[in-house]
This record gives C-alpha cells, structure tokens and sequence, in this order.
C-alpha cells in the first residue's frame, strides 16, 4: 500500500516551496529563508525567551532546501529593502470570511486568528515577523520560562509595565485569571466554552500558582513535550485578556468586548460588512507604523480580486489560482510559500461504507492529487503525497510516499470490501472560509475521481460560520466525510485530529477515528522529552494512520497572498496567520 524511498519526494510543483515569491511588475524575485536551526544544549531546567519548533530539520530537508535554493538562482531583497518606514495611513484586507467571534480563547479560523492575535498579546507566541520557516516561539508576556527537570512544571517570569488598552495594569493576577477561564472549573471567571477551544493545551493541568506579581507556575499532572508550542498556538490559550473586562462584561461579552494588551485595539465590529483597529498608543514593544486596519470579508475570489485591483482593499488572502500571471503583470505582490497546511477529507468511521479500511484506501486510492493541484488550483498547493502529516512539522517526511492515484487498486479494493458496483454517499464542505482555498471546485473534482472508481457521492456545501459549527459536532453516521484543512508545526495536531479521546464533539476528532495502537503511539510522543525521540514516534503514527488511511490527505497549500505595491514592509510568515505590526504604506 505505502512506498518507501525518496522518488521525486518533492515534484516540480513542490520545489518551490521553500521560497517566497515577490511580484514586481516584470517578473517575480525569490528571497530564500534560511532553514537551519541550532539545538541548544541540554542543561537539568530547560529556559527560554526564544524557541525554534521542537525538531530540527532533517538532513535530507537541509539538502533539499540547498537544491532549491540553487535551482531558483540569485537570492533577491523585497522591493521596500533598504526603504524608510512611514507612519500612518489605514490599510484595508479583503478576508475570504467573516471574521466571527473575537474572544481570543473561543474561535477556530485562520480568518479569525489574523485579526484576534493584533488585538491581545499572549504569555509565549510565534514569531510571524522573522521570515524563518519554520518560525520561533519568542516570549511576548512572559519576557522568559523555564522548564523543571521532570517537565511537568512551567515558571514563566512576566514582562512590566505593560498596560491593557483599557489602561489597567497587566500582571501575574491577569495571567492566573485567564489561564484558569480556561481551565479550572470552579474559577469565579471559569468558561466552559473556552475550555472546549483550548482543551488540548490545558487537558493536563493541575494548578496555577501566583509566585510574585511577576512570577507563575504551571503546574501538569505529566510530561508535555507542546505545552510551549500550544501556549504560542494561533488559538491563543495563553493570550491575556483584561480582567477587569472580563468581569465588566462577563465571558460572552469579550467577544462584542475584547479588551487585550496587543498592537492595536478593537474598534468596531459590523458582521458581513467590517472590523476596525486602530493603533494602541500606550503598547509595551515597538509601535505598528499603521493608524488602522479595516478588515473586510470578501467571501467570492472574484470580488477579492476586484476590489484589489479598484483599489477598494490593500491585501488579499486565497486568491483565484488563474488571476496570478495577471496579478503579477500588473505589478501586485504575489507572495506564497511553505506553511503548515493541509487541505483532507475526515472520513467518517461511524458510517456504513468507511468503517472498512478498504473503502478508506480506496478513496486514498481514487484522488489524483496532482491533477487537481494543476487543473483546479493552478499549482499553488502541492498535493499531499507524504502521509498525514504538514510541511514544517516535525513529522513531515518527504522520503515516505503513499497513495499514488491508482483507480484501478481503488476498484479491486472496493470489490473486495464487498462494493463491486460501488456505493453512493454524501461528503460535505464550506462554500469558503478560512484556509478552505476553492472547497467547491475540490469537491467537484473529487467527485468526478471517485465516480470512476464507483463511488458516486453527494457534496452539500454549506456557509462557513454555518459548516463550523456542523464540523465540531463531528461526522453523523449517515455522512462519509467532511472536509477539513488544517495545520501547525508541532506534531501534538495528529493527536488532536485522531486521538480517541478527543472525539467530536468534544475534540477534533470529527471522523470518530478509534485506533488503540495509534493512541499507544501518540500517547508515547506526547510525553517524551527528547525531541529525537518523539520525532521518531510522530512518524511512526503518521505511517500507521496513513496506512489505515483515517484521514485522506489531499493537498498543502502555499498560502497566496496579494499586496498592493504602496504596501511595504510585509513579510511571509510560513504560517497561515501573521503580523500588521511591521506593515506601511506608501505615499
């Protein structure tokens, strides 16, 4: 079923991976992020104020890297290198979606994250501004942490004199306050509806100590090996929100009130029209050269474009695979990359047909990736060949291949599962939304693969806020599979999307995967100190569960996005969410 050996691991559309493209009117410059990392030296408590993402890259990825660098010839600044910075002005981004909730311990989206992570500052974060890929966790709250011998207790030692942009004071209280609205149930502020959001961060604590007013512990009930990476994750389960706040207006209310210590502050809200932040004045750090940022959801590609080009918005997110030769011609920015991204199908273990691994591999079986890359997408994705896992994390493995379009091993799969005529089913999608590239046209081409191997399917697409909310509750027996993408550069992801105790609806399990074996294996990662060593287990799960083929893996995506030339100072951030702080305008 799985191949081993380093092949065309890559392909030509995955080469360029590593890089950043820059549109500049007659053709585009490549500026190559340096992907080497030191591993610092072990000591008996770990510190930190910056953390590079837990596993080095592999020898093979450095040696790819250095190919690519060399096949894509002369390394070239941005356009705005060397430039003087200007202050002021509003800059307009046209987001494939409404925004939704903006309480930065409840929300889901990428969408949502490119907005909340400007309005609240959190104890650790990834830092979207350097360029690397992939990124460093720096502290941001918490000025340095450390780490006791066995793992299990966090000391974080906080930055002052920082206020909230309610003008209170922020502090270790604050810290206590948020964590626990997170965590402990019989906290006066305690959320139940954060603690469905930020679970996995907090599944194993066991206490929150106050030390000094600039001091706290996190004390965990076991070793885990991302508790860091989770605190710095684009959810925010360490983002900090004013206490004060959160007893003026209660927990539902930060969403309508979400009062930080970030860059900029909230502003105004219109559902479906705009979302408003302005700088904040009195930020601890360096302030963002911006007066605004209007945040518009554009849902339809072809009016994000549009507006792009009328000049209504300054930045696009998702834009049509078929505008970029245009785009570029005409002087915009295209900018994409590596990031941690994969576009899958979640199939549903609690339905008739795809409890049987031979249906699931048949459907692994039935996709051509490569030709819904090319002819759908335009070859900005790569198809997902390596297995369950993302660029960038740890796990990722270009050696190991699996799932070559094959309809014919898809047939006599399906033959043997007792389907020789095939079946019909449903499989569903959003419209749009966040990190979702073009779900319906996918679909459709999907559709079309699977109906020749035999199986014929139903796609309902549904709004995006609307899908959400139908995707936490998990796949209902009658459905085969609902689309999902996903990502991040710290392999604890693969549990949260396959591990039996997170079953939806309360985890991300949303296809009811039950594997003990792959659990054994996860559960071993989780809890195991060395990088090295937890590397290897991640890949192991990564092999097993794509062999059971519990998740079908269909493309990463290179994250496009679109800058008009008076926009300057932006930098690709690897991540599917990134900074306004460093942006300027042009006069």
């Amino acid at each position: 079923m799985l191949e081993d050996g380093s092949g065309d691991a890559y392909g030509a559309i995955g080469l360029a991976m590593p890089t950043v493209s820059y549109g500049t009117g007659e053709g585009c410059a490549m500026r190559h992020h340096d992907r080497r990392r030191k591993r610092p030296g072990r000591s008996p408590i770990r510190r930190g104020s910056q953390l590079p993402w837990r596993y080095c890259a592999t020898l093979l990825g450095a040696i790819l890297s250095a190919a690519l660098w060399l096949q894509h010839g002369m390394v070239l600044s941005p356009s705005w290198a060397g430039e003087t910075p200007r202050q002021g002005g509003t800059l307009v981004y046209g987001l494939e979606t409404e925004p939704g909730v903006l309480d930065p311990h409840t929300f889901g989206p990428w969408a949502t994250a490119r907005v909340v992570m400007h309005i609240f500052d959190a104890l650790v974060t990834v830092d979207t501004s350097s360029g690397k890929s992939p990124p460093s966790i720096v502290g941001q709250l918490a000025e340095r942490w450390e780490i006791s011998p066995d793992g299990k207790e966090y000391t974080f030692f906080l930055r002052r004199g920082v206020k909230f942009h309610d003008g209170t004071d922020f502090n270790a209280e604050a810290v206590k306050i948020n964590i626990e609205r997170n965590w402990k149930e019989d906290a006066p502020w305690f959320y139940d509806r954060a603690q469905s959001f930020t679970r996995m961060a907090f599944r194993w604590v066991t206490a929150m100590d106050v030390l000094d007013d600039f001091t706290v512990r996190i004390r965990l009930s076991q070793p885990f090996s991302d508790f860091i990476p989770y605190l710095a994750d684009k959810q925010q389960p360490s983002a900090i929100i004013s206490p004060p706040a959160i007893k003026k207006y209660g927990n539902k209310g930060i969403a309508q009130h979400p009062i930080g210590a970030g860059p900029f502050e909230f502003v105004e809200q219109i559902p479906n029209e705009r979302t408003v932040l302005k700088r904040f004045e009195g930020y601890w750090g360096k302030k963002p050269y911006l007066d605004r940022v209007i945040i518009r959801p554009l849902p339809d590609p072809a009016a994000r474009v549009l507006a792009l080009q009328t000049g209504e918005v300054d930045v696009i997110t998702i834009p049509p695979p078929d505008s970029k030769d245009q785009l570029i011609k005409q002087g915009y920015q295209w900018l994409q990359g590596d990031v941690h991204h994969i576009w899958l199908l979640n199939l549903n273990h609690n339905n008739q047909y795809f409890a049987d691994k031979r249906v699931r591999q048949a459907v692994c079986y039935g996709i051509d990736r490569r030709g819904l890359a090319k002819h759908v997408l335009n070859d900005t994705v790569i198809p997902a060949r390596h297995g369950i896992t993302m660029p960038t994390a740890p796990s990722w493995d270009p050696s190991f291949t699996a799932y070559e379009h094959d309809p014919t091993k898809a047939k006599r799969l399906l033959a043997e599962a007792g389907y020789p005529n095939g079946f019909k089913t449903i499989f569903q999608t959003s419209t749009a939304g966040s990190g979702q590239l073009l779900p319906v046209p996918m679909m459709e081409y999907i559709q079309r693969n699977l109906k020749e191997v035999g199986i014929e399917v139903e796609i309902q697409a549904f709004e995006w806020l609307t899908y959400v909310g139908l995707w936490f509750k998990g796949a209902p027996p009658e459905v085969g599979a609902m689309q999902q993408s996903t990502g991040r550069n710290f392999d604890h992801i693969l549990a949260r999307l396959m591990h039996s105790d997170n079953d939806a609806p309360i985890g991300w399990n949303n296809g009811h995967v039950k594997n003990p074996e792959l659990d054994k294996i996860m559960d071993a990662a989780i809890v195991e100190p060395d990088p090295a060593k937890a590397q290897q287990l991640w890949r192991k799960a990564v092999r097993l569960a794509t062999e059971e083929c519990h998740i079908v893996p269909v493309v990463h995506d290179l994250m496009p996005i679109v800058l008009s030339p008076k926009v300057k100072g932006f930098v690709f951030p690897h991540l599917e969410w990134w900074t306004y702080k460093d942006v300027w305008l042009e006069k």
